[in-house]
């Protein structure tokens, strides 16, 4: 049975172009969230706020992108989004 982890993105990012998880490696909170992840799941899965739901090996571009100040709407969209990603 697969055990899949879910890790929240962070502001504090990469300057280039590299898999997820090497993207937010600067972030002391996601280095542990990940560690901890690695001891529990074997899959990990990042939620960004732009790309919703990414594989933590997916190469993705530094962005600079919260769910801070989204609308309600905005948000909703963005949860279906990751609830479509999850399927």
């Amino acid at each position: 049975m697969s055990k899949i982890a879910l890790i929240s993105c962070t502001s504090r990012k990469k300057a280039y172009k590299c898999p997820a998880r090497e993207l937010y490696w600067e972030s002391p909170r996601f280095r542990l969230a990940y560690a901890l992840a690695k001891l529990v799941a074997n899959k990990i899965f990042i939620l960004s706020a732009k790309h919703g739901l990414v594989p933590e090996d997916r190469v993705i571009e530094p962005y600079n992108e919260t769910m801070i100040g989204k609308s309600a709407r905005e948000r909703r969209e963005w949860g279906d989004m990751v609830l479509v990603d999850c399927q």
